[in-house]
């Protein structure tokens, strides 16, 4: 098995290996709402955009075809942390070791990038996802609530590296609508033209209420149900990713 950068040219591997890997993981999901997030997270112009050089960093594992796949990117300033947004393997390759390899593997480049930390984050009701984690050395640091198709989950955070569990917090107070909120740093997405950040209503981290754009320093921007975000300043973009990474 090899495990090297994805192509430009194996988009319909990955949508497969995605497809496959989405609808064995989250049998709790609505199956309408899977095939939406998987035409808007794996559509051509979507894995177009990420495969030719977003910040992602997007890893296949091969055995004669494409049978899993890592996506992931480094975020954070005064502490980088490197987040597994996916990791994909396809049904008939569980239990060989192809996800250890592969999450191995992604680790390796983020810390490479300069990430002191790796993160991954599943929802609760992904049982299996939560003990890969657990299996390699990862705490469990944080829970925070997610909305699918309208119905809210709980999604678990994992990290690995080191001052997991004790790590400072990198934020900064901002202003908006004469409120003062909080924006964390070591969280976020790449977007087209910088990263964004999420501003919460407290250091609790319980309510969040806008998203910083790193590109041009606005902060009143609000994600669709997809999870698509557009700065309304400078037209900076952070196109539909994930709700959480769905790994095995």
């Amino acid at each position: 098995m090899e495990i090297r950068q994805a192509t430009t040219a194996e988009s319909e591997a990955l949508r497969r290996v995605a497809r496959r890997s989405l609808e064995a993981s989250y049998d709790f999901i609505d199956e309408a709402h899977l095939e939406e997030a998987i035409r808007s997270w794996y559509g051509d112009d979507a894995l177009e955009r990420t495969l030719a050089g977003t910040g992602d960093v997007v890893l296949v594992a091969e055995d004669d075809d494409v049978i899993a796949f890592s996506q992931s990117a480094v975020l954070g300033e005064a502490e980088s942390v490197g987040e597994v947004r996916w990791l994909h393997v396809d049904p008939d390759h569980r239990d060989r070791g192809v996800g250890s390899d592969l999450l191995e593997r992604t680790e390796e480049v983020l810390q490479g990038q300069g990430a002191d930390r790796v993160r991954g984050v599943v929802l609760e009701g992904n049982v299996d996802g939560a003990e890969f984690y657990d299996d390699h050395g990862f705490r469990h640091v944080d829970e925070r609530p997610v909305t699918v198709a309208g119905e809210t989950h709980t999604e678990l955070v994992y990290e690995s590296g080191p001052g997991v569990g004790h790590a400072p917090e990198d934020f900064e107070r901002r202003e908006l609508d004469g409120e003062t909120v909080h924006v964390y740093f070591a969280e976020g997405d790449r977007g087209s033209g910088g990263d964004f950040h999420p501003a919460y209503r407290s250091r609790d981290r319980d309510d969040l209420v806008a998203w910083f754009c790193a590109a041009c320093g606005a902060i009143d921007n609000a994600m669709d149900p997809m999870g698509r975000l557009e700065c309304n300043e400078c037209g900076n973009v952070r196109k539909p990713t994930r709700w959480d990474a769905a790994y095995l």
